[in-house]
């Protein structure tokens, strides 16, 4: 705190470090949302290739998507 850090905690983890499969990473960043949820996703090329459909369904859905610094000020 003194540093000026916070602590960032995920609500969902799509866990794309280990699975590669796009379509089991969309369920989980889809599945159950609500306001506020962080989703922590990964610099993998399969997240990439969901991630298109996973934005989509965000805003098809009526939610915004923001970066963690833009939801927790």
């Amino acid at each position: 705190n003194q540093l000026g850090y916070k602590v960032i905690m995920w609500s969902k983890d799509t866990i794309d470090w280990r699975d590669s499969n796009k379509e089991l990473i969309i369920k989980r960043a889809t599945q159950n949302l609500t306001n506020g949820d962080l989703i922590l996703m990964h610099p993998k090329e399969h997240t990439l290739l969901a991630l298109s459909e996973i934005l989509s369904y965000y805003i098809n859905n009526g939610f915004n998507v923001v970066t963690v610094s833009q939801c927790i000020e």
